[in-house]
């Protein structure tokens, strides 16, 4: 099966960063976290947030451990948050 391919250049996207945290935000503020992978064009420099896992790595309900686990990718510059 073909990887991403870039519209624009036309080009396969190639892996930039993996296992990055996902922080899916909700009215009430963050909601849930998941993991996921970066992906860049070689040319244009887009980039895309792909290759999620089958189930997030914690939820708001958690409390402390989801807070300190958000944190831990944030510290790392590794945390994008999705509105």
């Amino acid at each position: 099966m073909p990887s991403d391919v870039c519209v624009k250049c036309g080009v396969f996207l190639r892996p930039k960063t993996n296992g990055v945290g996902v922080l899916l935000m909700a009215d009430f503020g963050p909601y849930q976290l998941w993991l996921a992978d970066v992906v860049e064009c070689p040319e244009c420099g887009c980039q895309v947030i792909r290759g999620y896992g089958q189930h997030r790595i914690a939820e708001h309900y958690e409390g402390e451990s989801f807070e300190r686990l958000v944190e831990s990718y944030r510290e790392r510059n590794l945390l994008y948050e999705v509105r």
